[in-house]
């Protein structure tokens, strides 16, 4: 039997196992962290913040407890120009930050989400954007959900 060829991933193919995502408004952000699941093996858990302020201090100590984490790769999802002290805050506490448009992000297909009156938080990504598996669902009360993809 001949060897087999070995094809590296490229770089937009990395799974990552421990994510971040941030939908970013003007005010503030939601943001979702999904690690995995100590107490269900091959399983992972999402851990939810509404209204993270989009302030210096609100960003840095989300950013801190994101390192806390050892988060490798966070998503900022913004349709607007908001996302700027976002990315650089995250950045200077030596996270790995990307940003997504709205248009790149692929939510999580509706049948896998429960009924909620707003979507919030992010993402899928597509392939040429590396994969953060992270879902936030949020409702006007603020309450948080995570969904488990399919």
């Amino acid at each position: 039997m001949r060897k087999p060829q070995v094809i590296p991933d490229e770089d937009h193919e990395v799974v990552y196992e421990r994510v971040a995502a941030v939908d970013v408004a003007k005010a503030s952000g939601v943001a979702c962290m999904r690690l995995p699941d100590p107490a269900r093996p091959g399983r992972y858990a999402n851990q939810i913040w509404d209204n993270v302020p989009a302030t210096r201090a609100g960003i840095t100590e989300l950013g801190r407890e994101l390192i806390r984490h050892q988060v490798q790769k966070v998503t900022l999802e913004s349709t607007s120009d908001y996302w700027r002290i976002w990315y650089y805050v995250l950045e200077s506490t030596g996270l790995a930050v990307q940003l997504v448009s709205a248009s790149q992000a692929i939510p999580w297909p509706a049948s896998n989400r429960p009924p909620c009156r707003s979507s919030v938080g992010c993402v899928r990504q597509g392939p040429a954007h590396g994969r953060a598996a992270c879902w936030a669902q949020s409702t006007r009360r603020s309450e948080g959900r995570s969904v488990e993809p399919k």
